[in-house]
């Protein structure tokens, strides 16, 4: 029996522009890669973002399409994206994701299929002034969000302006993450910490670069909230180093890690080092979001999720069956497989690649 292997590079328009400390989004790059097996089919996604990660679009499209150009079947497929995931993590990560639920749907998704799943969402504050944030961070309180997340920019008056403006409004009950994206050094940070409340914040995320562990250790001795990192998290060594150094929370993506099964490996090993864990990638389609959904009900997680990129689509890839309602994202997988993706007019396929892949 042979499969179809399908590679779609897709532009997907936002509603607005994203606004991060390494730039301004407009819309998501992103590698698509489809098993079809003549019944249904199996996905994952990979969405660049340069300067959080080093892989571009470009290069994530010529790894994928070279892994499948060396294989000649689902195997060799496997193989050859592992022999490139320490280079290529999101571009291996797609194929990864695609072929363990083809290859161990029951095993992942045993008791899930017809269940409804809930999960409480970390609201997106986006905004450049303290005005824009203000008025957007009102209007995701009224939507019931319990946990908003604000972008820091790396200017520092500036910012030091945006948290006191967030703080001064917050409605009782809500807590806020601060997400600095590697954009401090250490005297900067002294003055960001000074700012931020610790009653309201739950935590602040990476806010130095990847490779600075040194001042990292010192933070977190003396730091009022607690210190998440993202970037500097790839692997199970990485988590290691992480609790060396006294790390509260770790953020976990399913772009980062390899696939569906070494997601959960890295879930597991997290919760054994008692870590609080925060699952959700922010820059991916829902395709990536539903994936991502099923990790944390597997997972058993419990902190609010940032699986949230589809919410920032002006329209998805596959029919509306993710629903956030007061905060909360509701889906219902009456089928695992879903067997339909639509590729729809707002969405660009800006290359596509087919080949034909025996078992």
């Amino acid at each position: 029996m042979d499969v179809e292997l399908n590679i779609y590079w897709i532009k997907s328009p936002l509603k607005k522009p994203y606004y991060l400390s390494i730039g301004t989004i407009h819309e998501f790059d992103s590698i698509v890669v489809l098993i079809n097996n003549g019944q249904d089919l199996y996905w994952g996604e990979a969405t660049a973002l340069p300067g959080y990660s080093w892989e571009t679009a470009e290069t994530m499209w010529k790894t994928t399409i070279g892994c499948a150009e060396d294989s000649s079947d689902l195997t060799e497929l496997r193989n050859n994206a592992l022999s490139f995931y320490q280079k290529n993590p999101f571009a291996t990560s797609a194929i990864l994701t695609a072929l363990d639920k083809y290859q161990n749907l029951k095993e992942l998704y045993n008791g899930l299929s017809n269940k409804n799943i809930s999960i409480p969402l970390a609201g997106i504050v986006n905004g450049v002034s303290p005005e824009e944030l203000s008025m957007n961070a009102e209007k995701v309180m009224s939507e019931g969000y319990k946990v908003l997340k604000i972008k820091l920019l790396g200017d520092l008056n500036r910012d030091i302006d945006r948290i006191k403006t967030i703080q001064e409004m917050l409605k009782p009950g809500i807590k806020l993450r601060f997400d600095a994206n590697q954009s401090y050094d250490y005297e900067m940070l002294e003055k960001i910490l000074k700012t931020i409340d610790p009653d309201t914040t739950e935590l602040l995320e990476q806010p130095f670069k990847v490779d600075r562990w040194d001042l990292l250790q010192e933070v977190v001795r003396w730091s009022p909230v607690p210190i998440m990192l993202d970037e500097s998290i790839w692997n199970l060594e990485d988590l290691k180093k992480a609790h060396e150094k006294g790390v509260s929370f770790v953020k976990l993506k399913l772009v980062k890690h390899g696939g569906m099964l070494n997601s959960l490996t890295m879930i597991k090993k997290a919760r054994k080092m008692g870590f609080q864990i925060i699952l959700g990638n922010g820059v991916q389609t829902d395709l990536g979001c539903m994936d991502e959904c099923i990790l944390y009900e597997i997972g058993q997680l419990e902190c609010a999720g940032e699986m949230n990129g589809f919410l920032k689509l002006r329209d998805g890839l596959i029919n509306k069956n993710m629903k956030v309602i007061y905060g909360v994202l509701s889906l219902t997988l009456k089928d695992i497989s879903l067997g339909s993706i639509r590729f729809i007019n707002n969405v660009c396929v800006f290359k596509k690649y087919k080949k034909i892949m025996h078992l």
